[in-house]
């Protein structure tokens, strides 16, 4: 996000902690639906906001991991399997499991999945004439999750940039969405209140005029919504409030 995004999301937060608890402005005409739209559509912005952020180191370690896991289980399945095949004269299946660490742990990850599933699939193939005590339906599906499990990563770190992209452009929209519920809601049915309920309107009003400053949110700005001008009979109440924050 940008230094303006960032300025309104702050905004909307400190807006957001000012209704903690619904039940105590429910009286107030028009504002617990407000809220709810409020409400929603920060949420949308904050989902966006983390999809944006989202860490592609994490995501490679993730990678690395079940990598690691599925070498781990292919080498043991096809250690047990070639031991077998070379004891009961199964030449054919002993060439195909017989993998060595070096190849198996190295090279690009695509050529790493596919040694991997080629021996699952050997294995696999020749499960009738393998006793239960070397190999079993179990640990195949075993090997065969680890191996889906590290195919569904080698694309991750791919769809992560595509996604943060995504993020970016749908977060425009969505702020545009969440000035709307602030200004044309929110701002309606507080800014009114002056008189009745002057502690809503003092707080509402005081984190305006914390946010609405030069290089953050200004009227100036096309697009942006201008900023409600104070009542003069409350204009003292307000400033004591601003100048507290």
């Amino acid at each position: 996000m940008n230094a303006q995004q960032h300025a309104k999301l702050t905004r909307a937060r400190v807006l957001a902690a000012l209704f903690t608890n619904p039940a105590d402005n429910a009286h107030i005409i028009g504002l617990p639906e407000a809220l709810t739209v409020f409400l929603d559509r920060l949420g949308l912005v904050e989902s966006l906001a983390l999809r944006q952020v989202q860490s592609l180191e994490a995501i490679y370690l993730r990678r690395d991991a079940g990598f690691e896991d599925m070498t781990e289980a292919t080498l043991w399945v096809a250690g047990l399997v070639y031991a077998h095949a070379d004891r009961a004269g199964l030449a054919e299946l002993a060439v195909q499991v017989a993998v060595k660490p070096r190849v198996v742990t190295r090279g690009r990850f695509e050529e790493r999945v596919k040694m991997c599933q080629g021996v699952h699939d050997a294995v696999a193939a020749a499960l009738g004439t393998i006793p239960e005590t070397v190999m079993t339906v179990a640990t195949l599906a075993e090997l065969q999750q680890k191996i889906d499990t590290a195919r569904d990563l080698l694309a991750a770190p791919r769809s992560i940039v595509v996604d943060r992209s995504v993020a970016t452009d749908e977060l425009e929209e969505a702020f545009r969405k969440l000035d709307a519920a602030i200004t044309g809601q929110l701002d309606r049915v507080i800014l009114p209140l002056w008189k009745k309920n002057p502690a809503l309107y003092n707080k509402h009003r005081a984190n305006s005029l914390v946010i609405d400053r030069p290089g953050t949110r200004s009227a100036d700005q096309p697009g942006e919504p201008t900023p409600v001008k104070t009542p003069v009979s409350a204009t003292a109440t307000v400033s004591t409030v601003a100048a507290a924050a």
